[in-house]
């Protein structure tokens, strides 16, 4: 194992490394490890959760290493390893107090012990501790195995987030506390959350370039969903949830009986919202894809959409999409939802009105031009993992220094 760079890199993720969808934790950890070792710990899972889901790929793939047996994997290339903890008990049904923070205590025991096993086999010394929007383990260093520096790294408004929100804010604000230095996706992330930290910074979302820069149609596949499909596409990647507006996405779909609405990713829509949706006759669903299939998606598309709602969720949300779909070279409508969004009215068109929406697809669509995909490439460019890998270690050498 070649080590580039001689600190190594501890990442806490709330995700995990076989989860089918790309994020700001993998992207920035592949990134990493391009020039230094990295140790990426999978989320770790309940034992409710494991009994619940035992027959999941999830639970399947780990019941070894949850038990100590081939807890470490390299993923990617020889310098990223993940890291699988043991099985922890399930404590967010409890109420904050004496005995959510005792069961949190020895959850956060079995995390260290399992973590100096790692520090050992791999000889880790100096390294920086970056977690990732977990603050529910917060384990204790030991003296001699304390980071150089400990960072946070906000990714959403924590207190909309789904089943996090009930100790989420809480315990954040703790992390904020406890660390040299913490970052926001967003704007405002990195506003809201400042009293708290000791140093904040802003560090946005990104893409790969490299894999969503537009080439010759000979360089993609075409998707086995598109074949036999002659109409235009609009295009949506990503996970189809409550921050998505359906009164917008109906629009767009009985709009434009003349193109097919290409849903790609996770959806986790009601069956009511799905049935409105699907009586159009003209959306196509193609599943999750792995991150590396995307652009093949995307390269036989008309424009690309992002239609969140507009509320205090999506206010604080950089998306992972804007970037590679303007890598893409596609054009792309968004609605305003957040200050993030809005910086990329020079290249996308943002509407927040069903109505004005569709407009502005049709526009898009027909005032396309290779000039225009060029510039949203360009404009894609100052945005790529590894501008912001280089950006983090600038603003941690920062803390170093001063410390």
């Amino acid at each position: 194992m070649q080590k580039q760079d001689n600190r190594d890199i501890v990442i806490l993720a709330l995700t995990r490394s076989d989860a089918p969808y790309s994020s700001t934790t993998t992207s920035l950890a592949k990134e990493f490890s391009k020039h230094q070792r990295v140790f990426l710990i999978d989320n770790p899972v309940t034992w409710a959760f494991a009994l619940k889901n035992f027959s999941s790929p999830i639970v399947k793939r780990r019941i070894k290493a949850f038990f100590g047996i081939n807890y470490t994997r390299s993923w990617v290339n020889e310098n990223l390893i993940v890291i699988t903890m043991p099985l922890m008990l399930p404590i967010n049904f409890l109420p904050a107090g004496k005995w959510y923070d005792r069961l949190a205590r020895f959850n956060n025991w079995l995390f260290m012990r399992r973590l100096k096993k790692v520090f050992a086999k791999f000889n880790i010394n100096e390294y920086l501790y970056l977690n990732f929007f977990n603050p529910f383990y917060t384990p204790q260093f030991p003296k001699s195995l304390e980071p150089k520096v400990n960072a946070y790294y906000t990714l959403d408004d924590i207190s909309q987030s789904a089943y996090v929100s009930k100790h989420g804010p809480r315990l954040e604000k703790i992390a904020f506390e406890k660390s040299h230095i913490s970052f926001g996706t967003s704007k405002m992330l990195t506003s809201n959350n400042e009293k708290y930290a000791r140093i904040m910074r802003y560090l946005p979302n990104a893409a790969n370039i490299d894999l969503f820069r537009r080439k010759s149609t000979s360089s993609y596949n075409l998707p086995a969903e598109y074949k036999g499909i002659e109409k235009d596409l609009i295009v949506f990647t990503g996970h189809l949830d409550v921050r998505n507006d359906d009164d917008i996405i109906n629009k767009i779909a009985e709009s434009f009986q003349d193109k097919i609405l290409v849903i790609v990713g996770f959806v986790s829509w009601n069956d009511k919202q799905l049935a409105r949706l699907t009586k159009h006759g003209n959306v196509l669903f193609t599943g999750s894809k792995p991150i590396e299939e995307l652009p093949h998606y995307l390269h036989y598309a008309k424009c690309a959409i992002i239609p969140f709602k507009c509320n205090k969720l999506t206010n604080s949300i950089y998306p992972l999409k804007i970037n590679e779909y303007l890598a893409a070279g596609l054009p792309v409508v968004s609605t305003p939802f957040s200050e993030d969004i809005r910086s990329f009215e020079d290249v996308i068109s943002i509407e927040a009105s069903p109505e004005g929406f569709v407009k502005a697809i049709s526009q898009e669509i027909l005032h396309d031009s290779e000039d225009l995909r060029e510039k949203r490439i360009r404009y894609a460019e100052s945005n790529s993992w590894s501008s912001r890998a280089q950006s983090l270690r600038q603003y941690v050498e920062e803390v170093n220094t001063s410390s």
